[in-house]
Order: C-alpha cells, then sequence, then structure tokens
C-alpha cells in the first residue's frame, strides 16, 4: 500500500501475527469498497484460522476439550480508535469427530498506529452446543452472530494473551 509502513518493532515476532496486523493496517487505511473485498479474501480468513488453531492450543481450558479450529466465516473488522481493531467471525470447531460453529471475538491492542506486534489481545469464544444440528445454514450463522454473548464471563472462553518479551 502506497504511503503506509508498517513497523516491526520486535523482528522476532511470529510471521502469522505480522500478516494479521498488516491486513488490520491496510483495512484500516483502505476506502469502504477496497474494505469489502479485503474481508472476503481466503489469505485473511486462513491467517486467522491458524491463528485460533494457535490459540486453542496454548489455552488450558481449550486443550483440554480438544479443540481446533477448522476454518472461519462472516469475518466483520471493526476500528474502535487509532490502535485497536476487533474482529468478529464464526469458526468451524473440531472436537474429536464433530464439527460445530462457533462465533468469536479477537480484539487486537497495538501500541502506536502500523506496529505489527499487539500490546494484547482479547479473545472470546463460545462453542455451539448442538454441534450436529444443520450446522452449516447460512441464517443459523447470522444468527450465531447476533446473539453472540455480550459479556466476558458469558463466553465460553474468554481470555486476554500478551506477547512475551524478548
Amino acid at each position: 500500500m502506497k504511503g503506509c509502513a508498517f513497523e516491526n518493532t520486535h523482528p522476532n515476532s511470529d510471521p502469522l501475527e505480522q500478516r494479521i496486523a498488516a491486513e488490520l493496517w491496510r483495512w484500516a487505511f483502505a476506502d469502504e469498497v477496497v474494505r469489502d473485498e479485503m474481508i472476503s479474501q481466503r489469505e485473511f480468513a486462513c491467517d486467522l484460522e491458524f491463528y485460533l488453531c494457535g490459540l486453542l492450543h496454548i489455552i488450558p481450558q481449550a486443550q483440554a476439550k480438544g479443540l481446533w479450529c477448522d476454518g472461519v466465516i462472516e469475518l466483520e473488522i471493526a476500528k474502535f480508535n487509532r490502535t485497536t481493531f476487533r474482529v468478529i467471525g464464526v469458526a468451524y470447531l473440531m472436537r474429536n469427530d464433530t464439527c460445530g460453529l462457533a462465533p468469536f471475538e479477537l480484539e487486537f491492542y497495538f501500541e502506536k498506529r502500523r506496529d505489527v506486534v499487539t500490546r494484547h489481545v482479547n479473545f472470546r469464544i463460545h462453542p455451539d452446543q448442538n454441534p450436529n444440528d444443520s450446522q452449516y445454514r447460512a441464517n443459523r450463522i447470522e444468527k450465531f452472530l447476533e446473539n453472540r454473548p455480550r459479556q466476558d464471563r458469558d463466553w465460553a472462553i474468554a481470555v486476554t494473551i500478551t506477547p512475551e518479551v524478548a
């Protein structure tokens, strides 16, 4: 993107996190028409899928349940202020031989604009209680997003992740 430099103040930071951060900043500086196209790009959804897998792998509650992400859909991005983004979506959440839907939120907090390393990330996810109940219908996915929890205490998992300082 012309005129938009991304600062990597931590050369040992995760390349996946750097790609997600760069995409969020590109989205922030794009006009409305381009924003919708950016959200629907498969690369961004794929990056988020792998990011969620990594989070589920390090969260003891998710580890105990054997949860992992097998894709993300219906993404939305919102910018709260100059350095904070919220990504909302629905994940295909796997557990053993079952696949269910799970609304999720990721809030990315950056120290400064155009930074590629987060200060911290808030992660929330709420697995479907009936994973084999017509899980792929579009109207069901919309209801998942509309009815997602609003308070941290109402999510199945709500954690804050802070990067390790090297």
